[in-house]
């Protein structure tokens, strides 16, 4: 408020000096209220919260009927949590000024950050026929209610405050989340139809659009709205990024690549930015630029834990394992709770011979997630190329436990358990798996080579059809 200050003989910054002067004196001296008020403000910009209140303080003793100052207060005993105190002020203001709806805001903010929500959504009903911009009102009720998990709600009054003010950015971003809550995100697709028949130039409507498109996996519909979206408005960053997302889910990865590139030219580079780009060039097998694009990602951020496994990855295809183990090892020490890094880590460590590196990093991999078949079935495998059979065996009773429909590993436990001569053990599974799946009951023939053995099991099996 520098500009608004009108002292005749004193600049702003004369006004400061004083009021510091005053402080370390321990003396009182007179401001007019807009010193004050410019007082309460510099304090503020600058964090200096406790001295703000001070400021008012004093302005309130040497003017006690200033309502400025007294809202000013108010606001910033909200700021230091004194909810209570911040309260009796706004009541105050309210015994003489019962409808200043400026008041009346201020006072529906305090109760929102005191979680007091229902008073909150009260006072914001109470606002709606005394302010001009209802849309604000309609998206602060719409927050109450998103605050207190009620989404049906909140999406209404988000509605409304579209409806009030079509170029709400915050209400269409919030509805978009609200209403996949409720899982009501195939019926928001009409509401944004509608919506941008009447402003076919919102290119917030169209990227929403394209994100409810996304989360039902319609990712051909996606990217053509938000083409629109990059189309009205060149520069908007979050379309261009999202579009690279449902390329990589469509798996045209040319394209990804340009619309990540577009996301670099219209906003500040980031970490998560680099970091896809250099994914669909990976997946464009250009390996020395993914590597480069990794490596910017976490010149960034180097907690940038998936650019570190992003690097691993490009080795691991390029089967330089000893190098891709260290990337792998370095994702892990930020995220030692990623199975996918242990079980990336896990196969290197056998590909390099390190057998007991390997069998850690399947053990921490299922711990982390043991609901991934591919990762029980990689390692029992290897159990099997090992010639551990009873290891093989072990593991596949115990992933079967965390995935009960996964038939592969009933296959899996029958052969193993046949290797090892438990016949009735290796029944029992054999039937449950062919009751899950019985046409892939054909890759138990890859593990017993001679034909003797193949007749005996192709009888059994028949039994079972």
């Amino acid at each position: 408020m520098v500009s608004d200050f009108r002292g005749e003989q004193e600049n702003p910054d004369e006004v400061v000096l004083r009021f510091e002067g005053m402080l370390k004196r321990g003396t009182v001296e007179f401001f007019d209220t807009d010193s004050f008020e410019f007082l309460a403000e510099y304090y503020y910009d600058k964090a200096e919260y406790d001295k703000a209140l001070s400021v008012c303080n004093y302005g309130l003793e040497q003017h006690p009927y200033a309502p400025m100052l007294m809202l000013e207060k108010a606001r910033l005993l909200t700021i230091l949590e004194d909810y209570e105190n911040a309260m009796d002020c706004i009541d105050e203001l309210c015994t003489f000024q019962p409808h200043d709806t400026e008041i009346l805001l201020t006072k529906a903010s305090i109760l929102m950050d005191a979680g007091e929500l229902l008073e909150a959504i009260e006072v914001y009903k109470s606002l709606i026929n005394l302010v001009n911009n209802k849309d604000e009102v309609y998206y602060y009720i719409g927050s109450a209610y998103q605050e207190m998990e009620q989404y049906a709600a909140a999406a209404e009054y988000y509605k409304m405050a579209i409806e009030a003010n079509i170029q709400h950015e915050d209400a269409l971003y919030e509805l978009a989340y609200c209403l996949e809550k409720t899982d009501r995100l195939e019926q928001s697709i009409a509401f944004y139809e509608q919506f941008i028949d009447k402003d076919p130039y919102s290119a917030e409507a169209w990227y929403n659009l394209g994100t409810v498109y996304a989360k039902i996996y319609e990712f051909e519909k996606a990217v053509e709205a938000y083409d629109y979206a990059v189309t009205i408005n060149e520069d908007f960053s979050a379309a261009h990024f999202s579009m690279g997302h449902a390329y990589m889910n469509l798996e045209r990865f040319a394209e990804a690549k340009k619309a990540y590139e577009m996301t670099l030219t219209t906003e500040k580079p980031t970490a998560t930015v680099y970091c896809h780009l250099a994914a669909s060039l990976e997946r464009l097998e250009r390996f020395p630029e993914a590597v480069r694009n990794y490596h910017k990602s976490i010149a960034l951020n180097p907690n940038q834990d998936d650019a570190w496994y992003g690097i691993g990855s490009c080795l691991e295809t390029q089967e330089r394992w000893f190098e891709a183990v260290h990337f792998y090892q370095k994702a892990l020490h930020i995220n030692p709770n990623n199975e996918a890094y242990w079980f990336a880590k896990a196969r290197c460590e056998y590909e390099t011979g390190n057998i007991l590196a390997s069998n850690e990093a399947y053990e921490q991999a299922v711990h982390c997630n043991p609901e991934i078949p591919i990762i029980w079935v990689r390692w029992i495998l290897m159990q099997f190329h090992e010639d551990n059979i009873q290891k093989a065996a072990e593991i596949a009773i115990e992933a079967i436990e965390d995935n009960p429909e996964a038939e592969d590993l009933y296959y899996l436990a029958a052969v193993f358990l046949l290797m090892d001569g438990k016949f009735s053990s290796a029944v029992v599974y054999l039937e449950q798996a062919l009751m899950l799946n019985y046409e892939q009951h054909e890759m138990i023939y890859d593990f017993f080579p001679r034909l003797e053995t193949q007749k005996a099991i192709y009888k059994l099996i028949e039994q079972f059809r």
